[in-house]
C-alpha cells in the first residue's frame, strides 16, 4: 500500500515531467517576442513600404517558417488596416518569406517590402501588425502607424507613352520631409488606367530654385534639382511601354560642371527602380 505522502510525491513528479515534456515539444506554449519597425512614419502613395521584423525565440522549440516544406511549423502574416476591422487583402500569393528559422534563445531579423504583397494606395493612416501563428497560439507584434500621403507638388508633365499606340503618363515631382530633411520624389502614373509606374526617391532637395524636368520623344527623363548650397543633382530615367527604369545620377555645379565630391560628402541614396505598373 502506498502512503499519502508517497502518493503526493509521485503525483508531483509525474506532473513536473508532463510540464517539462510540453515545454520541450509544444510550440503553443513557446515564448516568442516579435517587433515590427517601419523605415518611415509617412510614405508617398505607391512608395515601397520597407519593414524590419525582429523575432526572438526564448523557448526550447525551433521556430521554422518554410512554406511548403515538411519542417514548417509556423505561419507569418501581416494585418494592415486603414479602417478598423477591414484588413487589406494580400495581392500576391507568394510567401512573405521563403525561409525564417529562429532557434531556441536566438533572435533573427528579416527585411521586407510590404508593398509587394499589400496595396496601400489610398491616402490616409494605416495600422500595421505582424502575426506568427505557432502551434495553437498567435503571437502578435507591436502596432505601427504609417501615413500615406500625396506629397507636395512642384512640377508636373504629361507625355504619351513611347512606342505605344495609346496611353499617356503623368510625371510629377513631389517633395516630403523625411529624416529631418526634405526629399524629392518622381511619381509616374497613368491616371486614366489608374496605374502607378513607380515612385523614385531622388534625394535631398533645397527649394531655393525650382526643379527642372524634361522628357524627350524617346522617353528619356531628366530631372535637375538643387540638393545642397552649391550642389545640384541630375537624375536620368527611361520611360517605355514596359515601364520606367532608373538610369543614374550625378552631382554638378550650377553652371553644369562636375561637382567636386569630397570624401566626407554623403552620396545621394539611389532611388527605387520600378519596371512594372501596380
Amino acid at each position: 500500500m502506498i502512503g499519502r505522502q508517497e502518493f503526493g510525491m509521485m503525483t508531483r513528479t509525474a506532473l513536473a515531467a508532463a510540464v517539462l515534456s510540453i515545454g520541450l515539444t509544444s510550440p503553443s506554449r513557446a515564448q516568442l517576442a516579435i517587433r515590427l519597425d517601419l523605415e518611415c512614419a509617412s510614405i508617398l502613395q505607391f512608395e515601397q513600404i520597407e519593414a524590419v521584423l525582429t523575432v526572438q525565440n526564448t523557448s526550447r522549440t525551433p521556430l521554422v517558417i518554410m512554406p511548403g516544406d515538411k519542417q514548417n511549423n509556423a505561419t507569418l502574416r501581416f494585418l494592415i488596416e486603414r479602417k478598423r476591422f477591414q484588413p487589406l487583402a494580400k495581392v500576391d500569393k507568394r510567401p512573405l518569406v521563403e525561409k525564417l528559422v529562429v532557434r531556441p534563445d536566438k533572435t533573427q531579423k528579416v527585411a521586407l517590402d510590404l508593398s509587394q504583397w499589400y496595396t496601400m494606395g489610398k491616402v490616409g493612416r494605416y495600422i500595421v501588425r505582424a502575426e506568427i501563428e505557432w502551434g495553437t497560439k498567435t503571437h502578435k507584434s507591436n502596432a505601427v502607424m504609417v501615413d500615406v500621403v500625396r506629397g507636395l507638388e512642384l512640377v508636373t508633365l504629361r507625355r504619351d507613352v513611347p512606342g505605344a499606340n495609346s496611353g499617356r503618363r503623368t510625371y510629377t515631382l513631389r517633395y516630403w520631409s523625411r529624416a529631418r530633411s526634405e526629399q524629392l520624389f518622381l511619381c509616374v502614373d497613368d491616371e486614366e488606367a489608374g496605374l502607378n509606374y513607380g515612385v523614385f526617391r531622388l534625394g535631398p532637395i533645397i527649394r531655393l530654385k525650382k526643379p527642372y524636368m524634361k522628357i524627350d520623344a524617346q522617353g528619356y527623363v531628366t530631372v535637375l534639382h538643387q540638393s545642397g548650397p552649391d550642389r545640384f543633382t541630375r537624375s536620368g530615367l527611361r520611360s517605355s511601354r514596359n515601364g520606367v527604369t532608373f538610369i543614374g545620377q550625378a552631382f554638378e555645379l550650377e553652371d553644369g560642371k562636375p561637382y567636386p565630391v569630397r570624401p566626407e560628402l554623403p552620396l545621394v541614396e539611389p532611388p527605387v527602380e520600378k519596371d512594372a505598373a501596380r
